[in-house]
């Protein structure tokens, strides 16, 4: 009876069978676990190769001015700052101003605690109608690339604005381009109506 005590198994022997048959219950339920946990990173994995290898973002809005008006506004890098949601969300972000101060060959680098690091590098300007421009950030290694269109419509102007890109093979990346509208989008609409409201203010 002592010896039963000691090892901790009780007075009635047959404690020591249940003790197994628990312990045989939890291997079970752990085993299921980890069957159920692999055939979801299975079915995660798989499914993204079914996803779009590529992204893409777009809004647009009508304003009540020229082209040439708003133009100066998307043009000058400095000027990002009057209108842009992103860069007005973090008051203390340190920017960086090289190369051309304004259209083709301008670039504007950004440090930011909230809104991570980055690059826009503009690579084509025609004036007053079309910029495009190449994005880097150290949220993804991957580049993007952006673009700016001005069309007359019946004296006023949409500015179209877009953000495209590819995701790779990874099906982590995959699966996170899904979400870049949901991420980009309201910051472009943000930003559109800043712009709207900025120049239509001047005119």
């Amino acid at each position: 009876m002592n010896v039963l005590k000691l090892v901790g198994i009780g007075e009635d022997p047959n404690d020591y069978g249940y003790g197994i048959n628990f312990l045989e219950s939890d291997m079970k339920i752990l085993t299921r676990a980890l069957a159920l946990l692999a055939m979801f990173v299975a079915f995660v994995v798989g499914a993204s190769f079914l996803l779009p290898g590529e992204f893409n973002s777009t809004r647009s809005t009508l304003i009540a001015a020229t082209p040439e008006k708003i133009w100066p506004l998307l043009a000058d890098p400095k000027a990002w700052k009057s209108w842009s949601a992103s860069i007005r969300k973090d008051p203390a972000m340190r920017i960086q101003y090289l190369g051309s101060p304004n259209g083709e060959g301008a670039v504007w680098a950004w440090r930011s605690r909230s809104q991570g690091n980055g690059r826009v590098s503009f690579l084509r300007a025609k004036a007053p109608s079309h910029l495009t421009y190449q994005l880097e950030t150290s949220s993804t290694s991957r580049l993007s690339y952006g673009e700016f269109i001005l069309e007359p419509a019946n004296g006023r102007t949409r500015v179209v604005w877009s953000l495209s890109g590819q995701t790779g093979w990874s099906p982590l990346a995959r699966w996170l381009g899904v979400f870049v509208d949901k991420k980009v989008g309201p910051d472009f609409e943000t930003g559109l109506a800043n712009l709207k409201q900025l120049v239509e203010t001047k005119s």
